[in-house]
């Protein structure tokens, strides 16, 4: 019931009146009743005149909660806060690491903040916030965290979020591939594997036109591709592959150009020394000798001897 907590004597336009409360926490409501000069009270009011909060508990953060799709934060207090926004300035935010900034600050419900973030948390990814109270330097002016009674909430550091986000990591583009042995219709490529890559995919193009030639899943780092024409010029990209759950798959490699070797001569038979001749030796000679016994006969002859050999071929020596 309600209790008398003050009266005042003829009392004036705008005069004050002292009250005194009880020291426990709560809302109190105030009412007023009137006596004039001849000693006639007024009726007891149905709704207060005013109210007062007696609050000296700070809120408290309930939850913090990087919400779907991955872009805003919103953080829970335990009790009803004050309509002014927390400046943006007091919040800091670590996505694994690396400082995501924050553009806007406003209310969810009379107990949730919400952050608007500059770019989209994957999921999975460890994201932490930190929230200063400090009230000097560039945050001496900047708003609170704070009740209806305008208690402060704390300052916090590093506080890790439940992430909801529903955005995938991308996984890194391979830039380790490599030709370890090239042959006239083959290439065995090398690669070190992608963390958190569930498996690699080799595409292979023929270099003069761009025409994807084949693709190949689940390639291991030392396979070979066989089947490629000597002397020709290919390239090949590698793409690392995601579970579709946590990582999605990463862009193909920048072109790995390589020119397979040119074919070796082989020879398929030896040739053998068994040429024959199919004439005998003539001697060609025109005009007539003449030789005086005294005389040496020194005779310029031209021996025509033809050979037959392997495959029938014909050589004249």
């Amino acid at each position: 019931s309600p209790q008398s907590c003050g009266t005042t004597s003829n009392p004036t336009n705008g005069q004050s009146l002292t009250c005194t409360i009880a020291s426990s926490d709560a809302t109190y409501y105030i009412y007023s009743r009137g006596t004039d000069s001849a000693g006639n009270v007024e009726a007891a009011p149905v709704t207060a005149d005013d109210s007062i909060i007696r609050d000296t508990v700070a809120p408290t953060r309930s939850a913090a909660t990087l919400l779907s799709p991955g872009n805003q934060i919103q953080l829970a207090y335990n009790e009803t806060l004050s309509t002014t926004a927390p400046a943006a300035a007091r919040f800091s935010v670590s996505d694994s690491g690396t400082a995501r900034s924050i553009t806007g600050v406003s209310f969810a419900d009379s107990r949730t903040i919400t952050l608007t973030l500059s770019a989209t948390i994957a999921t999975a990814r460890s994201v932490t916030i930190s929230y200063d109270t400090a009230t000097s330097g560039a945050l001496s002016s900047a708003a609170l965290i704070e009740d209806l009674a305008l208690n402060d909430a704390a300052s916090f550091t590093n506080v890790s979020l439940t992430n909801n986000s529903t955005v995938l990591n991308t996984l890194a583009t391979p830039t380790t591939l490599a030709v370890s042995g090239n042959e006239t219709n083959t290439a065995t490529f090398t690669y070190t594997p992608t963390t958190n890559a569930s498996s690699h995919t080799l595409r292979l193009y023929d270099s003069a036109t761009s025409t994807l030639l084949s693709t190949t899943t689940s390639f291991t780092s030392g396979s070979t591709r066989t089947g490629l024409s000597p002397a020709t010029q290919y390239y090949a990209t590698l793409q690392a592959v995601g579970d579709g759950i946590t990582y999605e798959s990463s862009t193909a490699s920048s072109p790995l150009y390589f020119t397979t070797a040119i074919r070796k001569p082989v020879i398929s038979s030896q040739p053998t020394d068994t040429a024959t001749t199919t004439s005998q030796p003539t001697l060609v000679h025109s005009g007539a000798l003449h030789v005086s016994p005294s005389q040496t006969l020194v005779c310029h002859c031209k021996v025509q001897h033809e050979l037959t050999g392997p495959s029938g071929h014909s050589i004249k020596v």
